[in-house]
């Protein structure tokens, strides 16, 4: 579970880098590899806009009026499916806010270390509500 850009979401500012890579393929494999894609799942699951490129994916098409506005050549994302647990759905704010409140020890630490350092301005509906219930108020 993350904080993440997804279709039917509401808009948040969003952070952003460049990335070293001599194709749109080598972009791709080089951000899939560090969130852990297996190769055979990039074009799945890394999101690829290229300038002149149309689209009709929702998120690809926001994300390509930023690019454009932005005069990048291509933007490259983490494009995973909504997943909780073993099911590919995208959970509501309850049952995110349940399975935090569930964890302990380490993995706990680690969830909240996690929200609490995402940038603040990724202020989804879901890290809303992880602040109310849990007080996981950003460090950022």
């Amino acid at each position: 579970m993350t904080l993440v850009i997804t279709d039917g979401a509401k808009p948040v500012t969003a952070c952003w880098s460049e990335l070293e890579a001599r194709s749109p393929d080598e972009a791709r494999k080089k951000l899939g590899a560090r969130e852990g894609v297996p190769n055979a799942n990039v074009p799945s699951s890394i999101g690829l806009w290229e300038s002149g490129a149309s689209t009709a994916d929702a998120v690809a098409s926001v994300i390509a009026d930023w690019a454009v506005a932005a005069k990048l050549e291509g933007v490259v994302w983490t494009a995973l499916p909504s997943k909780f647990g073993v099911k590919t759905i995208t959970p509501s704010a309850d049952q995110v806010i349940a399975y935090l409140a569930a964890l302990q020890g380490e993995p706990r630490r680690r969830a909240e270390e996690y929200i609490r350092r995402a940038p603040s301005q990724i202020a989804t509906a879901y890290r809303q509500r992880i602040e109310r219930t849990l007080g996981w108020i950003s460090a950022a």
